[in-house]
């Protein structure tokens, strides 16, 4: 059984029906249809930002991360400013909601600047750096043992490009590491490069690439595994928000023509792949729109990519956004710098759906204003992992909430049901007096953990039309 449909009378409403509890089931909760006909409580434990955890004590600047799945490990480079601005890196684990971290490894013994990483699969396993080393664009492999990070040869990109602001991503179908830059001296063009490693050996880069021929800032890029092609993402002239798709053919790259995906002004955009909806997905400040945190989709055609309209996701100043995706909840994963609540972290989930993103509850953590957000997602523990910089580098962890599939939600006890005894459960399409706590008029949310809610999620509870009672909606 796995239908409502299958338990009611041709044309009836649909309002109650008697089930057998499954468990001991309290008045008032929200219950799941199991395949044998019976009902049990909509359970699990809540989402829960972890409090921060300290894995540089000296000041940090420019934090990025990957997760190693080859080592079940959460890498983090980032700028030592204690230190000379020496570039550092540390490796994390998590366990239990939380990470702990070794001992810190300095990767480049001179001034370093704008690292980025990604976890460079296919043949080498290993997670990619690039960075600059007094101005002198640069990148090499990790390989981590345990919690200790040994860096690989360096590599010094061709003609001994200068550069700032960089991004990476893995290209998996052609097997190559693509960094995005912005030329490090006037005319400040963004320039792209793409490397490929062998075993244990120094990257090999293929030529240099002028994606944009102006200003083009604050970079990120993502690869689309179902177009094959590379986005990057930058405040380009007037402080626009731009896009090029970028292809790989071997080591070299090729760039379509701009697009426009906020014409206001663009800060610190970051883009991110959702594999199953097989869409990008771009977070931003709009310095055109208050401030705001804002985020659309995008959509690549061929060597072109559209966009979605603009959804605000947070309605105060924001800054430092960062993205990844959660690929056993389905969900993209958002930190961001929330100047509405004291410039702390805040975390939430956004859903997908078409040309439609939804936004989750937000968690904060006990830090104060944070910069240079990154993120990475842990398939191995559910979790996403957030690095920042609050003076000290900082390190947290968001894990979602566990339970039923909320999908299964088939309507609310109207009183307590003893274990394997038969009580009444208000159906969807009937109302339900036995709840608590509700603001009238409110449109409540069946939560992952099972409570209701007026976060916005998958499953549409109904109506509140008093403290004690909800109008479920009819599915």
């Amino acid at each position: 059984m796995s239908n409502l449909s299958d338990l009611l009378p041709s044309g009836a409403g649909g309002k109650s029906f008697d089930f057998v509890a499954s468990g001991t089931l309290p008045n008032g909760r929200t219950v799941a249809l199991r395949s044998d006909g019976k009902v049990e409580a909509l359970a699990g434990t809540p989402a829960v930002l972890s409090n921060e955890v300290t894995f540089e004590s000296g000041t940090t600047d420019m934090t990025a991360c990957c997760y190693d799945p080859s080592k079940d490990k959460i890498f983090v480079a980032y700028v030592d400013a204690a230190n000379s601005e020496y570039g550092t890196m540390v490796v994390g684990t998590i366990s239990s909601g939380t990470v702990s971290f070794g001992t810190p490894v300095v990767f480049n013994s001179s001034n370093t600047q704008y690292v980025a990483c990604t976890f460079y699969a296919g043949s080498i396993n290993k997670p990619y750096i690039s960075y600059s080393a007094s101005t002198i664009g640069r990148s090499n492999v990790i390989n981590i043992s345990g919690t200790t990070p040994t860096a690989g040869s360096q590599s010094t990109f061709p003609s001994n490009q200068n550069g700032s602001h960089f991004a990476c991503c893995y290209d998996s179908t052609a097997d190559r590491a693509i960094t995005v830059f912005m030329r490090g001296s006037s005319p400040y063009y963004g320039l792209a490069v793409a490397a490929s490693v062998t075993g244990t050996g120094a990257p090999v880069f293929g030529s240099i690439l002028t994606f944009n021929s102006g200003t083009s800032q604050e970079m990120s890029v993502a690869y689309d595994e179902n177009a094959n092609k590379s986005v990057v993402v930058y405040q380009g002239q007037s402080s626009q928000g731009n896009a090029n798709v970028l292809t790989l053919s071997g080591s070299t790259i090729s760039a379509g023509s701009q697009t426009t995906f906020n014409a206001a002004g663009t800060n610190n955009p970051r883009i991110a792949y959702d594999p199953d909806n097989q869409k990008l997905i771009i977070a931003y400040k709009d310095a055109g729109n208050s401030s705001y945190g804002a985020a659309v989709i995008g959509t690549i055609s061929g060597t072109s990519i559209s966009f979605s309209a603009e959804q605000v996701f947070n309605a105060n100043s924001t800054d430092w956004c960062s993205l990844a995706y959660d690929t056993i909840n389905n969900k993209m994963m958002l930190g961001y710098r929330d100047y509405g609540n004291s410039s702390k972290l805040t975390v939430r989930e956004i859903t997908s759906s078409g040309s439609t993103l939804t936004f989750g509850t937000t968690f904060t953590n006990n830090s104060s204003s944070i910069d240079y957000t990154s993120s990475a997602f842990d398939p191995d523990t559910g979790t996403t992992f957030f690095a920042y910089k609050e003076n000290s580098g900082k390190a947290a962890v968001f894990s979602p909430a566990t339970g039923n599939d909320i999908a299964s939600f088939v309507g609310i006890t109207e009183a307590a049901i003893s274990d394997t005894a038969t009580g009444t459960v208000t159906l969807q399409g009937g109302i339900n007096t036995s709840v608590t706590g509700l603001t009238v008029g409110s449109t409540y949310y069946v939560q992952n953990d099972g409570t209701l809610g007026t976060g916005s999620t998958s499953i549409e509870a109904g109506e509140a039309l008093s403290a004690t009672s909800i109008n479920l909606v009819n599915t």
